[in-house]
């Protein structure tokens, strides 16, 4: 099947139809998609928006950093850097640091 994108609000195109799969329910058939360049760029926008978001939503804070492995690693860093902390939030970061200096000595 030749591939089908799929137009975003807006005509953006961030979808590419990739495969149409039979359904073994019985249903209609299962079409799956794959981002377009513009669809992966668009998407890592986003991701980058929901980290550095100061009043985002706990949930999708909770998404953005079960998602950071997307991001290049400078731009993650950078990110969580940046995010705005409470002072118990900085204390438990701050004691990961010091854990992980643990682990890294010698036995």
């Amino acid at each position: 099947m030749a591939p089908i994108v799929i137009p975003a609000p807006g005509g953006r195109g961030l979808l590419t139809a990739y495969e149409t799969v039979s359904s073994s329910a019985g249903g209609p058939p299962r079409v799956e998609y794959e981002l377009t360049d513009a669809g992966e760029r668009e998407y890592l926008t986003l991701l980058g928006r929901a980290l550095a978001a100061p009043d985002a939503a706990m949930d999708v804070l909770a998404a953005a950093v079960g998602l950071i492995e997307d991001l290049p690693r400078d731009e993650a860093l950078r990110l969580l850097r940046e995010l705005p902390l409470t002072d118990a939030e900085t204390d438990a970061l701050a004691g990961l640091d010091d854990l992980e200096a643990v682990l890294r000595q010698p036995t």
